[in-house]
């Protein structure tokens, strides 16, 4: 019986130790921290895992590859981070892996500690002039005591930020992180809530109690140091429904907070009264700081018509603002210019589909350029890396980026990208 058991637990053990070389076997090509570096390199890659199925969900499955001018491409293993973006400066790339931050310039790769483990990350800032960034991951509790992890980070050291209650549209201007919420999802704001929008409007007691929920905006970083996990209440108006917004990046010119936002021709639109839920246009979300007020901006193109965007292509878009002009592309490549000031629009170009091409390309804006990696038919496909350039108006094709059939499959996608600016400098 001894001598069984003996053979069976030999057996177990061989058994594990096959498993093990096998994996290591089987795992996709990857550099060491100290050799992983942005020498001689254009573009960095997101991939992660992404969380469809959490019995098939493995955070130890993620990577930034760094691809050169001709293609050629390098990976680093940094573990999942579901809709992660890469930052790229002057100073290097930041980035988050599944147990911490990471930092990868001409030097090498540094791994940067982090207190928490994220399941999401939904937005990625420069601050401190490209010497730092500020990440807003998502979190979790209880109702009512949800709270979201904001990380403020430098190539050296990060601190974590619990910000109380749920945040969807955030943007960063001149290192201050804005969020937008509703008060029916961050409760502990509507008293400072109803005060402000009283404050603001001199409305009576009687209307203020009428109101059950309140659009607000609020400032998170930095953040109250008697009580960093509040935001502070900037301004707060009184629920809109027509309103949509799925926002990442918010501009600020002068007094005022922009957003592109879509504006509903039927809010209460429903199955019994067979109104269009999607009829509408894209708008200019406007918040002054100065006047408290938000209003919207349609946006109309030279023939006085509203710009050719639905809501199928709201929602990720990038941009950069230049003076008063607003650049950016939507999540499906349509380029367009306009003034926050009037809301003149102007369409530049669209990213038409590749014959090979995958149906959800990746971008990064640049006071130059929109830049396009298209995600392949498949796989195993090379990938085709293109620009628009603002200056010229013309669409370029940089390079293919090399097969990653070895990094993904199995639920693995490309999440992000982000272009050296360092090497953008040395394009004609």
């Amino acid at each position: 019986m001894k001598h069984r058991t003996l053979i069976i637990t030999v057996g177990i053990a061989l058994c594990a130790v096959l498993v093990g070389i096998l994996y290591i076997f089987t795992q996709p090509p990857t550099i060491n921290s100290k050799d992983f570096t942005t020498k001689d390199q254009a573009l960095a890659i997101r991939l992660s895992k992404t969380r469809t199925n959490l019995l098939d969900f493995n955070p130890n499955v993620g990577y930034l590859v760094l691809a050169d001018a001709s293609g050629n491409t390098r990976a680093f293993n940094t573990g999942s981070m579901p809709s992660a973006q890469p930052l790229w400066s002057d100073l290097g790339v930041f980035y988050a892996g599944a147990k911490s931050e990471f930092f990868t310039n001409d030097q090498g790769t540094k791994e940067i500690s982090r207190d928490f483990e994220p399941n999401v990350e939904y937005a990625r800032y420069v601050r401190d002039d490209g010497r730092g960034f500020i990440a807003f991951y998502g979190g979790a509790g209880k109702p009512g005591e949800h709270k979201q992890p904001v990380v403020v980070g430098s190539s050296e050291k990060t601190t974590t930020i619990n910000v109380a209650g749920d945040y969807m549209n955030m943007g960063v201007c001149e290192d201050t992180l804005y969020a937008l919420t509703q008060t029916r999802y961050a409760s502990h704001l509507l008293e400072r809530a109803q005060a402000v929008y009283q404050e603001h409007t001199g409305a009576s007691n009687e209307e203020l109690a009428a109101i059950d929920n309140f659009d607000v905006l609020v400032q998170v970083y930095p953040a109250d140091q008697n009580n960093p996990q509040s935001p502070r209440v900037l301004e707060s108006v009184a629920h809109d429904e027509s309103i949509s917004h799925a926002n990442k990046e918010f501009q600020r010119y002068n007094n005022s907070i922009y957003l592109l936002s879509y504006l509903h021709d039927n809010p209460d639109a429903s199955r019994d009264n067979n109104k269009d839920p999607k009829a509408g246009h894209a708008v200019l979300e406007a918040w002054d700081l100065a006047n408290h007020t938000r209003r919207t901006l349609d946006i109309i193109d030279p023939n006085e018509n509203f710009i050719d965007i639905d809501e199928d292509d709201m929602g990720g878009q990038r941009g950069v603002l230049d003076g008063s002009e607003y650049r950016f592309v939507t999540r499906t490549g349509k380029v367009y210019s306009v003034d926050v000031t009037t809301g003149a629009g102007k369409h530049l170009f669209t990213f038409e589909a590749l014959a090979h091409g995958g149906n959800i390309p990746r971008f990064d804006v640049t006071s130059c350029a929109v830049y396009r990696l298209d995600n392949g038919e498949d796989d195993s496909a090379t990938l085709d890396f293109s620009r628009y350039v603002f200056k010229t108006g013309a669409y370029e094709h940089l390079f293919d980026v090399k097969s990653l059939a070895a990094y993904r499959g199995e639920n693995v996608h490309i999440v992000g990208i982000a272009v050296n600016p360092n090497w953008e400098k040395t394009l004609p």
